[in-house]
């Protein structure tokens, strides 16, 4: 995996919206904090765009991303948001370039088509803020997300949750929104879970649909070969009446594998989330009263 340079002060950051549209208020205010953090920052021609609930057409958000990609001055592509519609061209996209050039491609939620597609080609991504996430995220959430991208890729720790399965296990870092990952099933974009370890959030779901994913998940054999499994956050979900909370679900699909499980991780549509290094390898400890998330 071709790991991108850690960034310098003065280095450029461009702002693009691949998929839903964003209050250009929120991209200045984006925009302003990471210019006070000393980085040049530019935005694509549509990334404060509106048409219909994405940012531009097909060709125009493709074209701004691709530029960006392409663009050797562009050390860092921050995307304004998710929502939806990187898939509708991700089959499109040429990371060719910047795994040459070793750049950043940020983003979560929606983005995790996008973090496939780079995996696929070689490039460790960066789950991690959007812009609206940086205007509203906590200042240690921002931090931890600045760090990374300048080269600190610090230990994530957090105490043990009740359900956690004990354990470790190590192999490269993947996933990301899970209602993304059962929409690439069946493309050239679904990644290869074996040995890996896998986090997973979500948000606005419907539980029975998260039962769906999970029960295709085990059908299809993508759980049995895992070294860890990461449960993040599951906000916002609907059909209290389905009988079973979010991790509950999780929790009895897993239930036949022996590798470590951990729930209730800070990443997701949450102010505190960290941001990880997708693709990057990393060992997963889950002791009795912590769990640490290491990158290696």
């Amino acid at each position: 995996m071709n790991h991108p340079k850690p960034l310098k002060k003065g280095d450029r950051i461009e702002i693009v919206s691949p998929a839903g549209r964003l209050d250009p208020a929120l991209i200045s205010a984006a925009r302003k904090r990471l210019v006070a953090a000393g980085f040049v920052v530019s935005t694509a021609p549509h990334a404060a765009g509106r048409f219909y609930k994405y940012a531009g057409s097909d060709a125009q958000r493709l074209g701004d991303l691709q530029t960006a990609l392409d663009n050797p001055e562009v050390k860092a592509v921050l995307c304004a948001r998710g929502g939806y519609g990187s898939m509708r061209f991700v089959d499109q996209i040429s990371f060719e370039k910047a795994a040459e050039q070793q750049k950043w491609l940020i983003g979560f939620s929606d983005i995790t088509a996008l973090h496939a597609a780079a995996f696929k080609q070689g490039l460790i991504s960066l789950h991690g803020l959007m812009a609206k996430d940086i205007v509203h995220g906590s200042d240690e959430a921002v931090r931890q997300f600045l760090a990374v991208l300048q080269g600190t890729n610090n230990p994530i720790s957090q105490p043990a949750h009740p359900m956690n399965r004990q354990g470790r296990g190590e192999g490269p870092l993947i996933g990301g929104n899970m209602s993304m990952l059962y929409a690439l099933r069946g493309t050239p974009f679904d990644i290869d879970w074996k040995g890996a370890v896998l986090f997973v959030e979500d948000l606005g779901e419907n539980l029975y649909h998260l039962d769906r994913i999970m029960q295709n998940f085990r059908l299809s054999g993508k759980l049995n070969e895992l070294a860890g499994f990461i449960v993040g956050q599951f906000n916002d979900m609907g059909d209290a009446e389905f009988g079973k909370t979010a991790y509950e679900i999780i929790e009895e699909a897993v239930t036949p594998f022996d590798y470590p499980v951990i729930y209730n991780f800070p990443v997701g549509h949450v102010s505190y989330s960290r941001s990880l290094t997708h693709g990057h390898h990393v060992r997963l400890e889950a002791g009795a009263s912590d769990c640490i998330l290491r990158f290696q």
